[in-house]
């Protein structure tokens, strides 16, 4: 991000800070998606020899035991991560990358424990034991998976912050704005100083500098997964005075006009 455009207008249009606006849209699903799968498949592959170790299963048994329990549990997961999200959002007005750690630990262990009922049928049938063993064993499965889950997801949810299409970092919120800084150029979201209801800017344009028409292409994509919608022409060169623009332009989903932008070099 190298710059900010504005025209005539007056405040960017946002919705509260710290409010309770956590939108479940396509993006956000498909990333907490993405995320379970990593977390059960690396949570097979890590877990299934301490689980053969145990119980002195085969191999190949341990991981068709903890493939089948996966299943359950990824269609669990990721329905609870995604209530979890949108009830301490409205809760306690925060993302899910600024959640403590004590919540983190509640979390992990709600949804490993209310696991339990769901997964035991599979293990009781699956792994040969009777169902006071097969419970013993879900119980302990949902006390290393909780402590797995934590460190997972505080990793996942850190990361899937630090960055986004244009190579940012995470904005650092102050009161009631939110900045993000790069060593070129200030992006900020402010509720309106006068303390009126924030309304789009009539006229106003953000820009945001990109490296590369791919960024652009990113950039775009990311914006219409989160909400927005595209508006005039799709991603394209456009010539002008000050030589080819590769242009992208969205709507934000408060009705904002932005824009990314990469100067063609030229030659």
């Amino acid at each position: 991000m190298n710059s900010i455009t504005w025209a005539r207008g007056s405040m960017l249009a946002a919705h509260p800070v710290g409010a309770a606006s956590v939108r479940w849209t396509a993006g956000v699903a498909r990333g907490r998606l993405i995320q379970t799968l990593c977390y059960e498949l690396i949570g097979i592959l890590a877990i299934a020899p301490l689980y053969r170790a145990v119980t002195g299963s085969a191999l190949y048994e341990s991981l068709t035991l903890l493939a089948c329990v996966s299943v359950v549990a990824a269609l669990w997961c990721c329905t609870f991560n995604a209530a979890f999200d949108q009830f301490d959002a409205w809760a306690a007005q925060r993302d899910a990358c600024d959640r403590p750690h004590r919540v983190r630990w509640l979390q992990s262990a709600l949804r490993e424990l209310a696991e339990v009922p769901l997964t035991l049928p599979v293990i009781h049938a699956l792994g040969g034991a009777d169902l006071t063993r097969a419970f013993q064993i879900d119980l302990a499965l949902a006390g290393v998976y909780a402590i797995y889950g934590f460190a997972f997801f505080l990793i996942a949810d850190k990361l899937n912050s630090r960055w986004g299409a244009l190579g940012v970092p995470a904005g650092v919120r102050n009161r009631h704005r939110i900045f993000w800084r790069t060593p070129t150029g200030v992006f900020s979201v402010t509720l309106p100083i006068n303390g009126k209801p924030a309304t789009p800017g009539s006229g106003s344009t953000i820009g945001f500098a990109c490296q590369s028409a791919e960024q652009v292409d990113a950039w775009h994509a990311a914006g219409v997964a989160h909400g927005g919608s595209a508006c005039e022409d799709p991603p394209r060169v456009r010539e002008g005075a000050s030589g080819k623009l590769y242009l992208a332009y969205l709507r934000d989903s408060d009705g904002n006009k932005i824009w990314g932008l990469y100067r063609v070099p030229r030659g």
